[in-house]
């Protein structure tokens, strides 16, 4: 993430800057809102891994934890590892965040998962996220709750390098 800031920095003013904002634009289409029919089949009642992030219209910090979920998805998407993360508003669809206690204290991000008990059932499982909203501690809880979802460095040093490739093309044609 320091690399990246360093380098923003260092090309604000630049036609580069457009080409970011493209970018941002589309890893932030990425995390997209459910509807409650999908939210009970795909992700209380499916097999796949979920992030949910239950948030608010009018609440400052989603927006904020939004754009750290998409940047997220796209570490993973680069990765060619697909994360499916996924937006509930909770004042849209208030059964659905109390019955996950995320009716308060915006965003609310929670990671369903299936676990494999001792005596072959399958079990689904929520883990809460609970701390800062940045990139380097959702990728920590990630990284806890899933085994699934640990980003080695050598794989963290190949999505830098394809992030730095797709940056370095110049845009001003």
């Amino acid at each position: 993430a320091k690399a990246l800031i360093e380098y923003v920095t260092n090309i604000r003013g630049t036609n580069k800057v457009k080409k970011l904002d493209e970018n941002r634009a589309a890893r932030l289409a990425l995390v997209k809102d459910i509807d409650e029919p999908d939210f009970v089949n795909d992700v209380e009642g499916g097999d796949e891994s979920y992030v949910v992030d239950f948030h608010a219209d009018w609440c400052g910090h989603c927006v904020q934890m939004h754009k750290v979920l998409s940047e997220v998805v796209d570490v993973y998407s680069m990765l060619k590892r697909p994360l499916k993360v996924v937006k509930v508003n909770a004042d849209e669809l208030k059964d659905v965040a109390e019955r996950h206690n995320a009716t308060a204290n915006f965003p609310v991000v929670i990671l369903f998962k299936n676990v494999k008990n001792a005596d072959g059932t399958v079990t689904r499982t929520t883990h809460k996220y609970e701390d800062d909203r940045n990139f380097p501690e959702v990728q920590k809880f990630l990284e806890k709750a899933d085994e699934a979802l640990i980003v080695t460095p050598a794989e963290m040093t190949k999505f830098e390098d394809k992030r730095n490739l797709e940056e370095s093309i110049d845009y001003e044609r």
